[in-house]
């Protein structure tokens, strides 16, 4: 090591101990982490703006021409979680992107579901029929989000049109039982809508029972969505009244006792 590059080694070691700073450690644990981000479509430049760290410093850790890295810079990225949808970065340092897959994903169930464009808008105060239809493969991560935030809130009730529920099987819409993870699934579950599942129950037939659809189904399948029904706290007697079924013929004991 020449004697400049020696000198300057000793005045930032000189700096960091007036800074507080600890010695570096070994950073194999932060190199390991960086690859499992990789793996979950992070890139360097998003895992080191989310982190705040220096994306040169975690590109020499990846190739392993730098070992030690300081410990608060390995705290950063390991508190970037590989099950957070990937960042994005903007260019001109604004809001990130992600990608829009689960945005357009959650709209369509929530059509699916009988919630119009309008009720979502009044909702989340976002155009989710623009949304659904813009060009290009990413969303602000605030878009994304506020979408979400609704999705959770409404996509296990149905929604007020029946109309737009139709229009969403009709366009090949999918609800939200399609989906395990909604934003990184690659496709939806296999078969879904024609095969029963291990208890004999199609999600999409009970879905199509609670949204008021007259479809073949059964018992199996009556009694899952009475109890879906009873569960948002409405009454045995309106979803009997839907579908025209006797009252207490698909109530459980344990529902009829509760």
């Amino acid at each position: 090591m020449s004697a400049r590059v020696n000198h300057i080694h000793q005045k930032r070691h000189r700096l960091r101990k007036l800074r507080g700073e600890t010695a570096y450690v070994d950073a194999t644990p932060l190199r390991l982490h960086v690859e499992e981000l990789i793996a979950a479509d992070w890139s360097l430049n998003s895992i080191a703006g989310v982190a705040g760290v220096s994306a040169t410093t975690l590109s020499r850790i990846q190739r392993a021409q730098q070992t030690k890295a300081r410990p608060d810079i390995i705290a950063k990225v390991l508190a970037v979680k590989a099950t957070r949808l990937a960042d994005r970065t903007n260019r001109d340092g604004g809001e990130p992107f992600v990608s829009r897959v689960g945005t357009v994903r959650r709209i369509q169930a929530l059509h699916f579901m009988g919630w119009t464009a309008a009720a979502m808008r009044e909702h989340c105060g976002l155009n989710t029929a623009n949304l659904i239809h813009q060009q290009g493969h990413w969303v602000t991560r605030s878009t994304h989000d506020a979408i979400a935030a609704m999705y959770r809130e409404l996509a296990n009730t149905p929604g007020p049109s029946r109309r737009t529920a139709n229009r969403a099987r009709k366009s090949g819409y999918l609800g939200p039982l399609a989906w395990d993870n909604i934003d990184r699934d690659p496709e939806p579950f296999a078969g879904l809508g024609d095969d029963e599942d291990e208890s004999g129950i199609d999600p999409v037939v009970v879905e199509r029972l609670l949204l008021g659809d007259r479809v073949k189904s059964t018992r199996a399948e009556k009694t899952e969505a009475m109890r879906q029904w009873l569960s948002w706290g409405r009454s045995e007697a309106s979803l009997c009244a839907i579908h025209g079924w006797k009252d207490g013929r698909y109530v459980t004991r344990q529902e009829g006792a509760a």
